[in-house]
This record gives structure tokens, sequence and C-alpha cells, in this order.
């Protein structure tokens, strides 16, 4: 609007200059006309020598809570900002839903300052907030100049703190017997038990020789012991996609599945949560404390990826082989539904699934 009535004024002088042939006022108009390119010179100048960085003082976040951060300004023109806009954007991955926040502010010449904003997500999942454009105005406020910045940081967004109950001393008892018949089962080259004896093999090590019965039956014989390893169920997020998947689904997925992790890590289980990245490839994180909760479910949101039916399907079968018969493959889904194995454990309601969360039990 100061735009137009500056231009509107110095219009006015011009014409009444040449109409009346008056010099003075002639003048005048030419001064204005000066000054006003002085001042675009100024904006566009002063737009270029802005920098501007966005700085989120975390990393991740809680749904509904207040999440900030700054905007870190350095003005290295001379002449103060007394007036500017940064656009700031929210888009929700991935469905694309975005909202937009403008920030108002001034700086100083020759100066740094910083600007800070909050946002409360109301979505968990991965949130990337990105410095859209900023724009700047002469000191008059007449002349305003936009440009593009494009930097953007990715933040996780972690759901309430849901907790399914589990009912830890069967889950404890199967992992036992799991364990047994995998350790008669497979061989390893450690105690506690031994697997089998057989004739010596070059390039064995020296300490699996058996040596008093080398010596009885005047020949090279090795112990090969049973597989010494900790067994922990795996929870694997099986990400097949669904029809008129939403903002909300995604969200209520993520609730259901670390709801489950958080049941058995208060239930006293470790387990390994299992994803695919963009590659198809695998990636495991183990849980033993809450340290590893966090770090595991902000990686697992990060960077898990969403697949086609027949996808998930070869990427689920071939973890399957992977794992073998003894581990037991918990597989949280995008329809709500946690299965074991091939067998659907529970299957949760859309509308009332928080409820159901905190009421079901789950066992094998």
């Amino acid at each position: 609007m100061k735009k137009i009535v500056y231009i509107f004024i110095w219009g006015m002088i011009f014409y009444i200059a040449g109409l009346f042939r008056i010099e003075s006022v002639l003048a005048a108009a030419l001064a204005m006309a000066v000054f006003g390119v002085l001042l675009f010179l100024e904006v566009i100048i002063q737009s270029f020598l802005l920098q501007v960085t966005l700085d989120m003082e975390e990393t991740w976040g809680k749904k509904g809570n207040d999440v900030s951060g700054k905007i870190v300004l350095h003005n290295k023109f001379f002449f103060p900002v007394s007036k500017m806009c940064i656009g700031v954007e929210y888009c929700y991955e991935p469905y694309g839903t975005k909202e937009l926040k403008k920030i108002k502010g001034v700086l100083e010449g020759k100066g740094k300052g910083e600007m800070f904003f909050s946002v409360q997500p109301m979505y968990s999942g991965v949130v990337k907030i990105k410095l859209v454009w900023i724009k700047v105005w002469d000191i008059l406020g007449i002349f305003g100049k936009k440009r593009k910045i494009g930097q953007e940081k990715e933040m996780v967004i972690f759901p309430y703190d849901l907790c399914m109950r589990i009912n830890g001393d069967e889950i404890k008892t199967e992992m036992i017997i799991c364990q047994d018949k995998m350790m008669q089962s497979s061989p390893g080259d450690t105690p506690p038990d031994v697997f089998q004896i057989h004739p010596y093999q070059p390039g064995e090590p020296i300490r699996v020789v058996h040596w008093k019965l080398s010596a009885r039956l005047d020949d090279m014989m090795s112990r090969q012991y049973s597989k010494e390893t900790q067994l922990l169920p795996v929870l694997y997020l099986y990400r097949e996609k669904i029809q008129d998947a939403s903002l909300e689904y995604l969200d209520a997925y993520w609730e259901m599945t670390e709801a489950l992790s958080r049941g058995f890590m208060l239930a006293g289980i470790s387990h390994v949560v299992i994803w695919n990245d963009q590659k198809e490839c695998f990636h495991k994180m183990e849980i033993y404390g809450e340290r590893d909760f966090l770090q595991t479910w902000k990686n697992a949101m990060l960077y898990s990826v969403e697949m086609d039916k027949q996808t998930q399907r070869k990427l689920y079968e071939s973890l399957q082989r992977e794992l073998g018969e003894y581990i037991p493959l918990v597989s949280a889904r995008q329809d709500l539904s946690i299965w074991k194995n091939d067998k659907r454990m529970i299957q949760f309601s859309w509308k009332n699934y928080r409820e159901e969360i905190e009421k079901r039990w789950f066992s094998v």
C-alpha cells in the first residue's frame, strides 16, 4: 500500500510540474524518483546481505507439546532492517500436509539477532521444518524484496506414552524354550555344551581340539560346541501401503507399535526392532532400556518407508528365512493389526484403538 501511495504522489507531482511547467516542482518530482530508486536498490542489497540460518534446539518432540526452534540472523549491511517477515513451513511426511507460519521482526545494521518460534505437532512421525522465504523492506517500509531460502530440518515427533500390557512370564518362558532348541541344533565354537565331536580339520583353532580323546584314538579330534546366543523377540515394522492412507492412520500406527515396544520394555523383555529403508535394506536395533527405546524409534520413524504389497511380502518372507524357525517374529502392520509369524494376534479398530491398546493384553 505504501508503494502505491508513493508512486501515486510522485506521478501527481510530475504531472503538475509538466502541466504548469514549474521547474521547482519538476525538480522535486525528479528527486522523489531518484530517492525511490535508491530505496529500491537498498532493499535489494539488504535482502542479499542478510544471512538466515535455521537452528532447532531439539531433534525430537512429543505429540501435543510445543516444539521450539530459532532463526539466527546476521545483517552484513550498515542499514538496519526495519521490517522483515520469514515464512516457516511445517510438512508432515510422507503425505505432504503443509502448514505455513509467518514470523516478523527487525534487526539493527551490522548486527546479529535471533527469532524464536514454536509449533504444536498434532501427529506423530516425521515433520520437516523449512525456511521457505524471507521478505525485507526498506527503511521507510515502501519497497519489499522476497527471496527463497530452502533450509530445512527433520524432527521426529513421538506419540503419546501409551503402553500395551504384556504377558511377560509367558513370553520369557517361550524364549527360554526357543533358545534351548536353537542351542541343541546350532553348532558354535565356544562352551557351554558340546554339540558334536568330529575329526580335526586344518584351519580349526587349537582350542577346540579334544586332547584326551585324540590321545586315546591316536587321531586328532575336535569338539564343536552348541551355539551360545541370547534370543530376543523381533518386532518387525510391516508397512504395506493401505487404501485411503492419511496422517491420522500413520499416527495411529506409530502409537500402536510404540505402545507394544514400550510394553515389552516395561515387562523387562529386551527385544529387536527391524524395518526396511527406501532401498529395501533391513535395519535393526536392540532395546534394553529407555535410552535404546528413544534412539530406536527415532531412527525407525525417520528411515522406515511404506512398501507396495508384493515388495513388502517378499521382504517379510526373506526376514523369516533369515531368522529361522526358533526366533518369534512379531509384525506390526499398518491396518492396525499385530501378527506372530503368519497368525493374526490382535486387530485394533480405527475409532477406539487408544482405549483398546490400554485394555488389551498381548501374549504368545
